[in-house]
């Protein structure tokens, strides 16, 4: 399945990066626990989770789900800018977007890598996909006009006699491209009648998915929003950071000194849910913990947005709390 970019910042990623700061899942296990989501804070850079999180994309990238590694990825990259984990994931951008055919978008993330990374360990293979890359997306950059009438030539040769399995694939593309999804779901399932060796494409895989009762789900745009919503409903976003109280000229305690933490939190999923909490942690320098404050924010409605503030003292110098995470946790009815 072939979504731009631009298409994902819209879509897929609506709670991770439309909102500003978004939120990461808790990225271990694969699947996240009930009620988990964890933002780092936006001070200093958090390496560690960055290299977690693009872990957790490159087990989803062998695991051939590329369309659920894309937003993980773009998570990496946007918000642990200049780590090192965000640079390899321009590079694993370019391959996810290969493997689902977005060859122009991968064209450029394969670029977009050697100029952060001329001397990284993915230059030799970032230029040998991009010698490959030219060719296929001249093939394939068909304007819409374009589409309509290639659909017409495959559309017309299917009356002339059996489409082959190749030109079966080109014609459900063209139909997914054009957003005619029912149209090409259905065409999928055809295929899948006469070539059950491909329930396992990865194309196919990634547009429709059988359901227990052996039906088939169209896995459009709406869908994948649905899902990502529902897996993940409780977001936090908008966080920032800031000192306040007695400072400089004046024989303050550090009691008197008060680093405060604040944010919003909404419900993106279509269920109410209860005993909301967000917990928030202040960190000095490596691992030290200073302190923790829960937040309890109550039941959240769908689409409910609730703000947050956490004010602490607890710690040696103020100066040392560089950086802070903030924890939400929730429980479903029922």
């Amino acid at each position: 399945m072939y979504l731009s970019p631009r298409a994902l910042g819209g879509v897929i990623l609506c709670g991770l990066v439309a909102w500003g700061t978004g939120c990461v899942s808790t990225p271990e296990p694969l699947t996240p626990p009930l009620g988990a989501n964890r933002e780092p804070g936006n001070g200093a850079l958090d390496e560690a989770a960055a290299e977690r999180e693009l872990a957790v994309a490159q087990r989803m990238i062998q695991a051939g789900e590329y369309s659920l590694a894309i937003p993980r990825l773009m998570h990496v990259n946007s918000k642990f800018p200049g780590t090192p984990a965000a640079i390899e994931s321009t590079y694993y951008l370019g391959i996810t977007y290969h493997k689902i055919g977005g060859l122009k978008d991968a064209q450029d993330y394969f670029n977009q890598y050697l100029h952060l990374a001329p001397e990284g360990r993915y230059v030799q293979s970032s230029q040998d996909y991009l010698a490959t890359l030219t060719k296929e997306v001249e093939d394939t950059m068909l304007t819409p006009q374009g589409i309509d009438q290639r659909i017409q030539a495959v559309e017309t040769a299917g009356k002339q006699g059996p489409l082959s399995h190749a030109q079966q694939m080109e014609l459900a593309d063209l139909y997914w491209k054009r957003g005619e999804y029912s149209q090409a779901g259905a065409l999928y399932e055809e295929i899948l009648v006469q070539y059950p060796q491909l329930a396992y494409d990865v194309t196919i895989r990634t547009r429709i998915e059988r359901q227990p009762d052996g039906n088939y789900l169209l896995l459009t745009p709406e869908e994948v929003v649905r899902r990502t919503s529902e897996a993940e409903p409780l977001v936090i976003f908008g966080t920032s950071a800031f000192r306040s109280g007695r400072f400089e000229g004046y024989p303050a305690t550090h009691k008197e000194r008060y680093y405060t933490v604040t944010g919003q939190v909404t419900n993106r999923g279509e269920e109410v849910l209860l005993d909301a909490e967000v917990v928030v942690t202040i960190y000095g320098f490596g691992t030290l913990v200073y302190d923790t404050q829960t937040i309890r924010i109550g039941q959240l409605r769908p689409g409910e947005k609730r703000a947050f503030s956490a004010k602490f003292s607890n710690f040696d110098d103020i100066e040392n709390v560089n950086r802070y995470e903030c924890v939400g946790t929730y429980r479903r009815q029922g």
